[in-house]
């Protein structure tokens, strides 16, 4: 499950609603560390205005990126806005990420990869490149240091381009402070790029092909 950061929460008994305030209570006591961290940045990612309350526009406007349709959106929405007053806290989300927990289902699913994802894929699904301003700049740097925060990372290097010209860039953290590393990183850190490459070859290997010098069938020791 996409909640399994949730999976060690503790389980309350929700008999009435004095029993289920107590359970939010502990709840928010005993959740800690690296799974409070999470929920409070996937939280941050649906809150675009910065309020501390989720609008129905602002989860709807993620989760339109994902292909969600608007009666699953108002699904979502209503299963987190439990007091019916058109926005959804900390305490409501939380609660309904624990209530997730306890039932999932793929919609609940889909949803929370989408919010944890955060805004930038909003942004870029409903912003044409050349239509950035710097308040958009300013909110994909946000939503980069929230994950930094919720995933641990140390240091990352952001870079933006369009037709060939860089339109954005951000260099944030440190090179790695976890193995003593405190060099801050910059457009010259190089990165560890794991199977990442494995898409850079396989585009090598398709401009060979339409350049006529290899096929997709020719044996790999040629």
């Amino acid at each position: 499950s996409c909640l399994s950061c949730m999976s060690m929460l503790p389980q309350h008994p929700q008999e009435d609603m004095d029993e289920q305030e107590h359970a939010e209570e502990d709840l928010f006591a005993e959740l800690e560390g690296e799974d409070l961290r999470r929920v409070k940045a996937v939280f941050a990612n649906a809150d675009a205005s910065g309020d501390g309350k989720i609008q129905r526009e602002e989860m709807a406007q993620v989760l339109r990126a994902v292909q969600l349709t608007e009666e699953e959106i108002e699904e979502i929405f209503e299963g987190a806005d439990k007091n019916r007053d058109g926005v959804v806290d900390i305490r409501e989300f939380l609660n309904w990420v624990f209530s997730m927990d306890e039932n999932p289902t793929d919609l609940h699913e889909i949803a929370w990869e989408a919010l944890e994802e955060g805004q930038v894929q909003a942004a870029c699904a409903e912003t044409a490149i050349g239509e950035f301003t710097e308040a958009d700049f300013a909110k994909f740097k946000s939503c980069i240091e929230s994950a930094m925060g919720a995933e641990a990372i140390p240091g990352v290097a952001f870079v933006l381009s369009h037709k060939g010209s860089i339109v954005y860039e951000t260099y944030l953290g440190t090179r790695d402070a976890n193995r003593g590393d405190e060099a801050p990183v910059t457009s010259d850190t190089m990165f560890h790029v794991a199977s990442t490459f494995k898409a850079i070859n396989g585009m090598l290997l398709a401009i060979l092909v339409d350049e006529g010098v290899i096929s997709w069938d020719m044996p790999v020791s040629e």
